[in-house]
């Protein structure tokens, strides 16, 4: 399931998509280049998180 998140750092606003990459199609790659698009009209920064640590989620409980 794709995640969208906007987050507010020191550094500045980001608009930060998150996707496990073998999940991710041509058109979820349009969606990014869209997002991107709008983040940078609005003066956030973006990225696309794609790849983790898969220890990063050990403790992690779904809801």
């Amino acid at each position: 399931m794709p995640h969208t998140c906007l987050t507010v750092t020191r550094h500045g606003i980001w608009l930060i998509g998150l996707r496990p990459e073998a999940l991710i199609k041509e058109p979820d790659r349009e969606s990014f280049a869209a997002a991107a698009k709008v983040a940078l009209a609005c003066g956030w920064r973006n990225m696309v998180a794609a790849r983790w640590c898969e220890h990063a989620f050990a403790d992690h409980e779904e809801r």
